[in-house]
């Protein structure tokens, strides 16, 4: 799919719309980029199509990176006004599960559902995570590893994550996680009147179980799926299983 132009940022865009099936619009984690989502195209693609973006300054895109989910979200509405998707379901994985829940919450009616993934109706991010993006970036990818990832996490998918990873800038990376850091709506999450499927693995370190749990109980249309063994990236951990329980929700709203 071509790029588009936001703000005179030229943002990337993956994936293709196909006639007569839902939009998927998936929005990437703090550091991450729309490669996140390669391993769920083909096996979504008999059931839905799946657009993903790069976030300004992550991967391929231009423009500046944020410290506010508000402003991401903004971008992404632009991003799917202009590429002209009318309802797409909005898919969010760690920052941007924050992202598409507060596109939830501030216009649902541009929206039919929601896949939310290692999210949480809130976000706090350890102190030793700001200070080894600022000062010690190899070894935040390092940590990174160890924490962002199941235990059974093949060493492929962890080499490959890790060089994606030193491609980006601190900067940016940084703040993402001032933005997930920010990110509260306890206390509006039960406004969501959304079909929302929510995806979590158990070993989630980074966004642990409990956080899902919240979510499925207090968004009314929640429907809760968590993957024995699996942790925060399910995308690049669990792809087939994670797109296993995406079509079976598909099938409960058509």
């Amino acid at each position: 799919m071509d790029d588009v132009v936001i703000d005179g940022a030229r943002l990337a865009v993956e994936g293709a719309v196909e006639p007569d099936k839902p939009v998927i619009f998936a929005v990437h984690g703090a550091g991450g980029g729309a490669w996140l989502w390669r391993g769920m195209r083909s096996a979504l693609g008999k059931n839905a199509s799946l657009i993903a973006i790069d976030l300004p300054c992550h991967c391929s895109s231009g423009g500046k990176g944020s410290s506010s989910i508000a402003e991401y979200r903004e971008v992404v509405r632009k991003v799917v006004r202009s590429m002209g998707l009318e309802k797409p379901i909005a898919m969010g994985h760690s920052m941007g599960g924050a992202i598409v829940i507060d596109w939830a919450l501030n216009a649902p009616e541009e929206l039919s559902g929601l896949i939310l993934v290692g999210a949480g109706a809130r976000l706090r991010v350890a102190s030793g995570i700001f200070q080894a993006v600022k000062e010690n970036f190899e070894g935040y990818i390092t940590a990174m590893e160890k924490i962002a990832f199941g235990k059974d996490t093949p060493p492929e998918v962890l080499k490959e994550a890790s060089e994606h990873f030193r491609l980006e800038n601190p900067e940016t990376i940084f703040g993402d996680f001032t933005a997930c850091d920010k990110f509260d709506v306890i206390k509006e999450i039960s406004k969501i009147n959304l079909p929302t499927l929510i995806l979590c693995g158990s070993a989630d370190m980074l966004t642990p179980s409990k956080y899902s749990d919240y979510l499925a109980k207090n968004i009314p249309r929640a429907d809760l799926v968590i993957f024995s063994g699996a942790g925060h990236t399910l995308s690049l951990e669990r792809p087939q299983e994670a797109v296993e329980a995406i079509v079976d929700w598909l099938k409960k709203l058509s």
